[in-house]
């Protein structure tokens, strides 16, 4: 919720976790699904998102 867009990204957190990126990517959709985040896709690449906290 406090960090900058940078470090609320896929790689930037399997990198952090010392996880692999499909790691993270199953936790964020899981994640995702239950409606605790949600996911702005960014300009320059529709791949890459950022990840943002939900009220819930």
């Amino acid at each position: 919720m406090f960090h900058s867009e940078e470090k609320r990204k896929v790689s930037y957190l399997a990198e952090e976790f010392n996880m692999t990126k499909a790691t993270i990517s199953d936790s964020i959709k899981v994640l995702a699904q239950k409606r605790m985040i949600s996911k702005k896709s960014e300009m320059h690449d529709t791949r890459s998102y950022v990840i943002y906290l939900t009220s819930k």
